[in-house]
């Protein structure tokens, strides 16, 4: 799993550290957790955005 993460996202390296790519895995499912704790809140919504927008490398979230 750690191995395919490492290539997702725009131009990822492979070789990204194995360090890196499970920060990245705890952020993602840590937005999850904390945006379904919080659905039909605004705050949800808040969540997710930036976090998203930084892992798949848009820079404007």
């Amino acid at each position: 799993m750690i191995e395919r993460m490492g290539r997702l996202g725009p131009a990822r390296d492979p070789e990204a550290p194995e360090q890196e790519v499970l920060v990245e895995l705890a952020t993602a499912v840590g937005a999850l957790v904390l945006s379904r704790a919080t659905a039909g809140d605004d705050l949800s919504e808040r969540l997710l955005t930036p976090v998203g927008g930084r892992l798949v490398g848009d820079e404007s979230s």
